[in-house]
């Protein structure tokens, strides 16, 4: 149970991130235009 939870947390950090990332991303594109 705890090593599934904290994989599950592992999962949803990089989720995050990755999701933190494309937003970054897409806010440096808007600027740019």
């Amino acid at each position: 149970m705890s090593a599934n939870h904290e994989l599950f947390y592992e999962t949803t950090r990089d989720r995050r991130a990755t999701h933190v990332k494309c937003f970054l991303t897409l806010l440096k594109r808007t600027k740019h235009q």
